[in-house]
């Protein structure tokens, strides 16, 4: 059951067959060796070598089952996340990543979330597909905030978005949150500083900043 999750490299694969191997050789290296047993049912020497590939094709298989869709988003978020020629081809792979709904969905959405921000001072990228990347970010990290509703971190990654497309309210609404969850997070208040800050709200900015420098004055 173990070896359901760490099949991640041939190293893994490699001491699973010579485990199964070292058995087999045991079991067969005297007329007089131990048998393995399965309830009332003796396994003789010649029935371990089928044991053994049994037990393999097993666990191989059991494992594809487990994480072929965690494979899948996996290299598609590799494909996503690389130069592709054409910002339309990345966004597409990035879709396609988050439909898996996978063990990795956080780690697609924080990504995605992080090339929406990035896209969004490039002059280069049509509006359009800003607009996309945007919508797409926006829902997939308000999912995730669903999921982890006590975690600072999704929407804190939320308003920085926002903040990057110039959203500056909603940005202060995520960023509260972040705030609320963890209140003395000093990235956060910072944050909050500079999305005042853009908004013109002087107040604000001194309010958040002399917060945080409180919370740890020796922090320079």
């Amino acid at each position: 059951f173990y070896l359901l999750f760490t099949f991640d490299n041939v190293t893994s694969y490699i001491l699973f067959a010579t485990v199964l191997a070292y058995i087999a050789h045991r079991a067969t290296e005297a007329t007089d060796a131990p048998r393995l047993w399965s309830g009332t049912v003796a396994l003789g020497n010649a029935t371990l070598p089928v044991a053994a590939l049994g037990a393999v094709v097993l666990a191989w298989g059991s494992a594809w089952f487990v994480n072929a869709d965690a494979i899948a988003q996996n290299r598609t978020l590799l494909l996503a996340i690389a130069p592709q020629g054409d910002i339309s081809k990345n966004l597409a792979y990035f879709k396609s990543a988050v439909s898996y709904q996978a063990p990795g969905i956080q780690e697609v959405r924080e990504q995605l979330t992080q090339a929406a921000s990035q896209l969004a001072g490039n002059k280069d990228i049509p509006l359009a597909t800003k607009q996309e990347f945007l919508t797409l970010a926006v829902d997939e990290m308000r999912k995730q905030m669903q999921m982890s509703p006590l975690d600072a971190r999704f929407p804190l990654f939320l308003g920085i978005l926002f903040d990057s497309y110039g959203a500056y309210p909603d940005a202060a609404q995520a960023l509260a949150t972040a705030h609320e969850l963890s209140p003395r997070k000093q990235g956060i208040l910072f944050q909050q500083a500079a999305d005042a800050e853009a908004r013109g709200d002087t107040a604000s900015v001194l309010k958040f900043l002399k917060t945080a420098y409180d919370l740890a004055p020796a922090y320079k």
